[in-house]
């Protein structure tokens, strides 16, 4: 692959000729390729490896120090030479770790690294040359690589260079960092690039952008919002004073099979660093609950048992599912939407923190009957621009 540079930073490179250290990775470059291709997750996503299987016959020997760059680490001896500075960089991963320190354990304790993100500009450095000089310095290599893609402005890299910016901290104070971390991952396929497609005010400062409000409307103040409203605030609240009632193994249907089939599922998906294949899976369990609920219709169950009291357990159990779903929603959510997971955590009266659960000890069914519920704002609430930019003046003013 030959990056196009002139692309990405709007300049011409100088070309220069001088007197250097070269690097031999021509004795590692079969080393190299016989790796990449016997361990498959090495280098990941598939594309990338493509990349880098490419570029690596045509790779050519490197310099590894400049004698133009007055600046960096000076060769010792030969003041005139500095080292490259990606040599400094990449070598850092391993120095920071205790290399040439024989006191400490680090290296030992944390290297190779399970996993190693870098951008997708710099998968050279990262998937020919880092591995190279660990071959050199007989190290076992990371154990995943991962490039990640570039988030685009109308196309272009966001760059300070170029100036097309948005600020994160303008989109968190109008989107929460829930929402815009959820529009992100849901929406670009981590590894690819996505275009943010944003509106700006005259003076180049963010407005809005209708995809990201659209997303989190739908996906987290309607379908698991108003799911959560709906059973906690409303149904529970007037017919159970709020209490988790008993499960009912009727009611539940094929509920527990097809939760921990999605829980399996996502476990799968971040396994593979597919971001958004998990959300796409959790989505299934939401509307899956959601579809229960307009079916079961817990109201109507709720008037008839009333006159029949019969109904009473089938009811119980159709409102135990509804909030046991939410709990197992919430914890598959909580590394993408930490704040809004733990808000479902808290309402559903839980006072275990989320975070001492994992993938191993959750099954369905660990919501405790007998708890009480509590009342909390609402989990995202709807984004309107119009009120929003209303509200906003109204400040300034």
């Amino acid at each position: 692959m030959k990056m196009d540079f002139v692309q990405i930073i709007k300049e011409k490179p100088d070309l220069v000729s001088e007197r250097n250290y070269f690097f031999k990775i021509s004795k590692y470059k079969n080393k190299i390729k016989e790796h990449i291709l016997t361990n498959e997750n090495f280098i990941k996503p598939e594309t990338r490896k493509n990349e880098i299987l490419s570029m690596l016959d045509d790779f050519e020997d490197i310099s590894v120090t400049r004698e133009s760059v007055k600046w960096g680490i000076k060769v010792p001896d030969e003041d005139n030479q500095i080292i490259y500075v990606w040599l400094d960089a990449l070598t850092n991963y391993i120095n920071a770790l205790g290399l040439f320190v024989n006191t400490d354990n680090n290296l030992k304790d944390y290297w190779p690294a399970d996993l190693q993100i870098i951008g997708k500009d710099i998968i050279k450095f990262h998937c020919i040359i880092w591995p190279a000089i660990l071959m050199a310095l007989d190290l076992p290599l990371p154990k995943t690589i991962f490039a990640h893609g570039f988030i685009t402005i109308g196309g272009n890299k966001i760059s300070k260079t170029i100036g097309n910016i948005v600020r994160p901290s303008d989109l968190i104070e109008k989107y929460q960092a829930d929402g815009v971390r959820y529009f992100l991952l849901r929406e670009i396929n981590y590894g690819s690039d996505g275009d943010f497609v944003a509106e700006f005010n005259e003076d180049g400062s963010f407005k809005k952008c209708e995809i990201l409000e659209s997303r989190v409307n739908a996906d987290l103040a309607n379908n698991l919002g108003n799911s959560l409203n709906r059973i906690v605030s409303s149904i529970l609240v007037k017919n159970c004073d709020g209490i988790i009632p008993s499960r009912n193994l009727e009611a539940e249907k094929d509920f527990e099979l097809f939760s921990m089939k999605i829980k399996e599922e996502v476990i799968n998906y971040m396994n593979n660093y597919d971001l958004q294949g998990s959300l796409i899976k959790i989505w299934d369990l939401v509307n899956k609950l959601n579809k229960y609920i307009d079916t079961e219709a817990p109201w109507n169950l709720a008037k008839k048992s009333k006159e029949d009291e019969s109904i009473i357990p089938y009811f119980h159990g159709v409102l135990y599912t509804c909030l046991e779903a939410l709990r197992i929603i919430a914890f598959l959510l909580y590394p993408f939407t930490p704040n809004i997971s733990e808000k479902i955590w808290y309402q559903l009266g839980i006072d275990e923190n989320i975070s001492n659960f994992n993938y191993n000890n959750l099954e369905w069914g660990q919501l405790i009957s007998g708890l009480k519920t509590r009342k909390g704002d609402l989990i995202y609430k709807r984004i309107d621009s119009d009120l929003v930019d209303k509200s906003k003046k109204k400040k300034e003013v």
